[in-house]
């Protein structure tokens, strides 16, 4: 059951996260492809083995919970990616002004999700 529980992750995680980063253009706030997919990846097993089995089942795991988990994070996570690029006024007119993300903080909510994602995963 872990093993069909992990490998259903896999194949969702890999699918959303092609999906969103080939077909949108969208990665994240991490801008890394890597980023996206563990981040999908560990939330879709985690959400996946803990939300009550709904639908038909593959190997006695239900792939529905693990299906909707990855869709709601994929989602969460392109949506939360802001403009990078903002537009000032100067004398001349507008220009595009190219600011940095707060790096610290996002690798900070990285790295603490991830921990907790996995805290999760082996609690159940």
């Amino acid at each position: 059951m872990i093993f069909a529980s992990f490998i259903i992750s896999l194949i969702v995680a890999l699918a959303y996260t092609i999906v969103f980063v080939a077909g949108f253009q969208r990665k994240g706030p991490w801008a890394s492809v890597v980023a996206f997919f563990m981040v999908v990846f560990l939330s879709t097993w985690a959400g996946g083995i803990w939300i009550a089995p709904v639908g038909s089942d593959i190997r006695s795991v239900s792939w529905l919970p693990f299906a909707v988990v990855g869709l709601v994070t994929s989602l969460i996570l392109a949506a939360s990616v802001p403009s990078w690029f903002s537009t000032i006024r100067t004398q001349v007119g507008l220009q595009p002004e190219r600011r940095k993300p707060p790096v610290a903080l996002l690798s900070s909510y990285f790295w603490l999700a991830l921990i907790v994602m996995i805290v999760t995963i082996a609690v159940r």
